[in-house]
């Protein structure tokens, strides 16, 4: 009788690939990160801290019939604006407990999740009361807070978007003339795939490329790749190229 090889909590790691992406949308602002968002499989639950985010897409005909679901937190993340810096904390506590609350319902109701934008969400994150007296290399807790939400989405098997804005790089002689994410620093780490858009003003059209980051797919062919006016399925066909469109409805 052969012997059966003991190995613990391993499992195989050949496993049917699931059909989700979990990726960031940079961008300057109106380079179509949120309309590529729109164009994922529905429901569509799009976590909003950009007032006026989705304003004018959901007239667009490419969007007007889906079913897009939105929770709106824009009016609540100017936290600035509070003086007294244990109220800020506190509101942003209260912000991040409402968001935990609306993010499992998210998990399970959702085939794509979109958080608009990313750095919002960062930004509540470092305003908490768990930042409260600690500097800021400190704060391993509230990366792996972070860290889990992204996890989160993937074990759910749904598809996660995180938009994300972007800053000019500086140098001591000045800008670089490069620009990276707002937000979180670890946000490439916590994606599959990593997208830049860009407005193409001579040729009128989205323009997206896939940057260094790219599990997916063959990424020795793919990175560096620009496409023009991109959707998610095109893409989703890409990265799974075994896949099939029933896959991502």
């Amino acid at each position: 009788m052969a012997k059966v090889e003991d190995y613990g909590n391993f499992g195989s790691a050949q496993v049917e690939d699931a059909t989700n992406i979990i990726w960031s949308s940079q961008g300057v602002a109106g380079s179509g990160k949120t309309h590529f968002l729109l164009t994922a499989p529905e429901p569509i639950g799009v976590f909003l801290f950009d007032p006026g985010g989705l304003k004018g897409l959901m007239a667009n005909d490419l969007f007007k019939t889906k079913d897009v679901r939105v929770v709106d937190y824009s009016k609540r993340t100017n936290l600035c604006k509070i003086q007294d810096e244990s109220e800020r904390a506190v509101a942003a506590t209260e912000l991040l407990q409402q968001f935990e609350e609306d993010w499992a319902l998210a998990l399970r109701k959702f085939r794509t999740v979109g958080i608009d934008k990313e750095e919002s969400l960062w930004e509540v994150l470092q305003a908490s009361e768990e930042t409260k007296g600690k500097l800021a290399f400190s704060f391993s807790p509230l990366n792996m807070r972070y860290r889990g939400w992204f996890a989160e989405a993937e074990n759910a098997g749904i598809n996660l978007g995180a938009m994300c804005g972007v800053k000019a790089e500086w140098s001591k002689s000045g800008p670089t003339g490069k620009f990276r994410t707002a937000g979180s620093k670890n946000v490439p780490g916590l994606v599959q795939i990593c997208l830049e858009h860009a407005w193409d003003n001579d040729q009128r059209e989205f323009t997206t490329t896939i940057l260094e980051k790219c599990r997916l797919g063959n990424a020795q062919e793919l990175i560096g790749e620009q496409y023009q006016n991109l959707d998610f399925l095109t893409l989703a066909m890409t990265l799974y190229p075994n896949s099939s469109v029933s896959d991502w409805e």
